[in-house]
């Protein structure tokens, strides 16, 4: 290419020779595609194109890239792709990466997009500028390094993906993250809200000291732990299969607390200041009331579930079948109102009324002002 001319305004090259090929460029658009033994030379030393498309394979190099508004890269097996990093980072960065050749210097000041497996490396650099939104997607044994979002950030992961958080930046407005991989991420955080499902052993750890959310929705199962959650008005937990979630103790219990728990799985220092809704099959729960008692308490449990230390200051609603419930007994509701059948077991009080009914063997013991009572079927309501 005779390099004494201005660059034209759009350049595509399609290239699959073992000859280099020197001083491509572009205005507006570069679309440069390398395969087998290619060698591209892009010159970015005076002009960078506004939108530059790069596709590779085999064992193409592809030096020297740079867009000011969208770069987007598609390259697997050993494709070699260098960026121009004197260049401002771009508002869009698009990556699909599967090749075995690290890629560094990527960056963004809007969008960020990647989706890489395989044994791909992708360094991000964030030391500078961190975009509005990122999204990763990481599978195989790839390394992401560095991420970060000033906005939202969108983590899936699985397998043996390694992705990193960039924490010197501030947390962003809105945090999704689905983790399969059994490689732990560390640094998660979020303003506004949080969003984690944790699948097999996924370990997860929360950088509560960055800052809490006002809303969490956690998901974990299989053998997921989740550590240092904290929430500043409700969060919503689903939880199987010997999953453990552990809250951070030194920031003030959530205002309310919704869990749903199955076939195992714990919650450390589990607590809320206005209400709690447990729902349970075959799970145990212990709730922390050193730390708040919740002004209202709804219990729903069945098929073995277990509940200790609850309490309410002012309205506890407990229904369960072939289960057990532990009131504490330091801090009793205005008022409890029990439905118990099936060989359960309810151990509650109150300062204003207790009402009941009770069936089919189970068992209430009360302490306090007994109101309303039905007994069928063997049922018993006695005295704590």
């Amino acid at each position: 290419i005779n390099e004494t001319w201005p660059c034209p305004n759009k350049t595509v090259i399609d290239d699959r020779s073992d000859i280099p090929i020197y001083h491509i460029c572009a205005i507006n658009e570069l679309r440069a595609t390398g395969g087998e033994s290619s060698k591209l030379h892009v010159n970015s030393s005076v002009v960078c194109p506004n939108d530059a498309f790069i596709v590779g394979s085999g064992n193409t190099e592809i030096s020297d890239i740079c867009a000011l508004d969208s770069l987007y890269i598609n390259i697997i097996d050993s494709a070699n792709i260098f960026t121009n990093e004197t260049w401002p980072c771009r508002k869009t960065t698009v990556i699909y990466d599967t090749s075995n050749v690290p890629i560094s210097n990527i960056c963004s000041t809007y969008q960020l997009n990647i989706r890489s497996g395989e044994s791909s490396k992708l360094d991000i650099n964030s030391k500078v500028f961190c975009p509005s939104y990122t999204s990763v997607e990481g599978w195989n044994e790839t390394e992401v390094n560095n991420i970060c979002a000033n906005n939202t950030l969108i983590v899936d992961i699985k397998d043996s993906a390694n992705i990193t958080i960039n924490e010197t930046w501030s947390c962003p407005n809105k945090t999704i993250i689905d983790d399969m991989s059994s490689i732990p991420i560390s640094h998660i955080c979020a303003i506004s809200e949080l969003n984690v499902t944790g699948r097999l052993s996924s370990v997860i750890n929360i950088n509560s000291t960055a800052g809490c959310p006002l809303q969490a929705f956690i998901v974990g199962m299989n053998n997921t732990r989740l550590f240092d959650l904290c929430v500043q008005n409700e969060v919503n937990i689903e939880m199987s299969d010997s999953a453990t979630i552990v809250f951070n103790a030194s920031w003030p219990c959530p205002r309310k607390a919704i869990v749903n728990a199955n076939n195992g799985g714990s919650i450390v220092n589990f607590c809320a200041s206005n209400e709690v809704d447990i729902t349970s099959t075959n799970s145990t729960i212990v709730y922390e009331r050193t730390l708040s008692c919740p002004d209202v308490l709804n219990i729903s449990i069945g098929s073995g579930s277990k509940v200790y230390n609850i309490c309410s200051t002012n309205e506890a609603f407990i229904n369960a079948t072939n289960s057990e419930v532990y009131m504490d007994k330091s801090t009793c509701s205005a008022v409890a109102n029990v439905t118990a059948t099936n060989s359960t077991l309810v151990y509650v009080c109150a300062t204003a009324a207790i009402n009941v009914v009770v069936s089919e063997m189970a068992i209430v013991y009360y302490d306090g002002p007994l109101n309303d009572q039905q007994v069928s079927s063997g049922g018993q309501i006695l005295p704590w």
